[in-house]
């Protein structure tokens, strides 16, 4: 089971500001399933993720 608690995670646009992408999200996801968490079009453009990219720290805990 891959269990999330209180997640948040944020980027910085072009100009600078901060953009939550998720804020605060719990999260169970059972052995054996998957999960995929979407936004808006515009967001997604250029980000997809690939097996080979290790994971950021926040993602890691």
């Amino acid at each position: 089971m891959i269990k999330l608690e209180n997640l948040t995670k944020q980027f910085v646009q072009k100009k600078g500001q901060p953009l939550k992408a998720v804020d605060n999200v719990n999260l169970n996801v059972p052995e054996g399933e998957m999960c995929v968490l979407l936004g808006p079009s515009r967001l997604r453009q250029n980000h997809h993720v690939k097996d080979d990219q290790p994971a950021d720290r926040a993602q890691q805990r």
